[in-house]
């Protein structure tokens, strides 16, 4: 599980999502199908300005760009 300062969260479930939740609340805001389980804890990064979440999945790397400012 990660949490970021701008208030998500990003986890995985059961069904091989990864999941993007407000903090506050819980509200699901986002999610995408890994086709397994994840094997490693989101993590994120910066590259150009622009923010990152990173994970795996089956063998695979998965990064997700955040929304811009």
């Amino acid at each position: 599980m990660l949490t970021t300062e701008s208030g998500l969260t990003f986890t995985g479930n059961a069904q091989g999502s990864v999941l993007g939740l407000r903090t506050s609340g819980g509200k699901t805001l986002w999610h995408a199908g890994l086709g397994q389980g994840m094997q490693s804890s989101p993590m994120t990064y910066e590259l150009d300005g622009r923010q990152f979440v990173l994970s795996s999945g089956g063998g695979v790397m998965f990064a997700w760009a955040l929304p811009e400012k």
